[in-house]
C-alpha cells in the first residue's frame, strides 16, 4: 500500500492550515454576508427548481452529511494516515460544539419558516426551526472531505480521487438546499466552518497528540 501522507508539524503543514483559514473566513464572511441580500433566496429558488424528478437521488445524498455517518466514514479510511484518527476524532468533537453555538447565536430561520407554501419544492421533513445558518451537513461533508484529501498518497493519480471526492462534497452540500432545509449562505457558511474544524483539529493535536495513546490501545 502506499505511503499515507503524514500529517505532521511541519513548515508544509503550517502553510495548509493558513490556506485553510484563509478559505475558512471568506467563505464563512460571504455566507453571513449573502444571508443579509435579497440574491439568498433568489439563489434559493432557483438552485431548489434546477433539478427535478430526482427526490430519492438528493435524499439519499443529504444523509452523507451527518455527523455520525461521516465519522465512522472517516475512522475507516484514516487508519492508514499518521494521526488520521485523532484528526478524525478532533474534527468530530470540535464541529460537533461550533455547529449548535453558532446556530443557536445566529438564529436565522430556515426556508420553510420564511417562504410561502409551495415556492420551493420539499423532500422529506426538512427542519423549520430559527437554526438555519450554517449548515451542520455543509460543514461536516466539507471537513471530512478535505481530512480525507489530506490522507491520500502523494502522487498524480490520487489527484482524481480527491477531486471525484470534492465533487461530491460539493453535491451534498448541494443537497441541502434541493431538499429545501437550507439557504445558499447556510451552506456556504457551513463550508467555511468545516475548514476551519480541520484547521483547529490540525492545531490541536500538533500540541497536544493523541495519535500515540489512540495507537496503543
Amino acid at each position: 500500500m502506499p505511503a499515507m501522507m503524514p500529517l505532521t508539524n511541519d513548515t508544509h503543514m503550517r502553510r495548509l492550515s493558513s490556506r485553510l483559514l484563509i478559505l475558512s473566513v471568506s467563505f464563512f464572511l460571504g455566507g453571513v454576508l449573502l444571508s443579509t441580500l435579497p440574491l439568498n433566496q433568489e439563489w434559493m429558488v432557483s438552485l431548489n427548481h434546477m433539478v427535478t424528478g430526482a427526490d430519492p437521488f438528493w435524499s439519499f445524498l443529504t444523509q452523507f452529511g451527518e455527523g455520525g455517518a461521516a465519522l465512522l466514514l472517516l475512522l475507516v479510511f484514516t487508519r492508514f494516515s499518521p494521526n488520521g484518527t485523532a484528526l478524525s476524532l478532533k474534527c468530530f468533537l470540535i464541529g460537533s460544539l461550533a455547529s449548535p453555538l453558532l446556530k443557536s447565536w445566529f438564529s436565522h430561520p430556515r426556508p420553510l419558516g420564511v417562504l410561502e407554501p409551495g415556492l420551493i419544492h420539499t423532500i422529506g421533513l426538512p427542519a423549520t426551526a430559527a437554526n438555519a445558518m450554517p449548515s451542520g451537513h455543509s460543514m461536516t461533508v466539507v471537513a471530512a472531505v478535505t481530512l480525507l484529501g489530506l490522507c491520500l498518497p502523494s502522487g498524480g493519480k490520487y489527484k482524481i480521487i480527491f477531486w471525484a471526492m470534492a465533487l461530491f462534497g460539493a453535491a451534498v452540500a448541494l443537497s441541502r438546499i434541493m431538499v429545501g432545509a437550507h439557504w445558499p449562505s447556510d451552506v456556504i457558511a457551513g463550508a467555511g466552518l468545516g475548514w476551519l474544524v480541520v484547521a483547529l483539529a490540525h492545531e490541536w493535536e500538533m500540541r497536544q497528540a493523541w495519535e500515540p495513546r489512540l495507537r496503543t490501545r
